[in-house]
């Protein structure tokens, strides 16, 4: 799977959201999520869609604000989950993750 295919299906998610909620916005992989008007619901939403879109479940510590502040970000936490280990700030994110979790990387 390649990482453009990743951020094309976050990016349908969001907009699919946006849509519900009668908002339109330029959407940018930087983008704050919650500057383009999602709420802590739609948040919710997006999680579960997330989960439905790539057929895994999110593990509890990765359910954090920093992953989910953009479409960037829950491209990260998506790709990490994925088993994919060769993208830029891989390896940086499992650790700062990690770390706040106070768990080992494996």
């Amino acid at each position: 799977m390649q990482d453009v295919s990743v951020r094309n299906r976050i990016l349908s998610i969001v907009t699919g959201i946006l849509a519900q909620n009668g908002i339109t916005a330029d959407l940018h992989p930087e983008s704050r999520l919650v500057d383009l008007g999602l709420n802590s619901i739609d948040m919710v939403a997006v999680m579960l869609r997330v989960e439905a879109e790539f057929d895994f479940t999110i593990p509890q510590p990765q359910i954090n604000p920093e992953n989910f502040q953009s479409i960037k970000t829950l491209e990260l936490m998506i790709l990490n989950q994925l088993g994919r280990r060769d993208f830029p700030g891989a390896h940086r994110r499992a650790e700062s993750t990690a770390a706040s979790a106070n768990k080992p990387i494996c």
